[in-house]
């Protein structure tokens, strides 16, 4: 569930950062945002840093914002296989 929780928090900053602030707002908080999630969720050092890359880029991508990406793959990795 948390997982899911994450993506959305994602998608919100992609949506509040709409227009022309989102190539620099979007970027950086959505950077943030894929940092503290990466942490919450126990990635190692080189994974963390892609999975802020990835974040900034999808929010400061344009006409993204109706798009529920980080959702998705926060609903991928909570239904993803388990370790046991």
């Amino acid at each position: 569930m948390a997982a899911v929780l994450a993506g959305m928090l994602l998608d919100t900053v992609d949506l509040l950062t709409f227009g022309p602030f989102g190539l620099y707002g979007g970027f950086l908080l959505a950077g943030a945002v894929g940092w503290w999630a990466a942490g919450e969720f126990g990635f190692e050092r080189r994974a963390r840093w892609l999975i802020v890359a990835a974040s900034a880029v999808y929010a400061a991508t344009p006409a993204t914002e109706f798009l529920p990406l980080g959702t998705i793959a926060g609903a991928l990795m909570r239904l993803g296989p388990r370790s046991a």
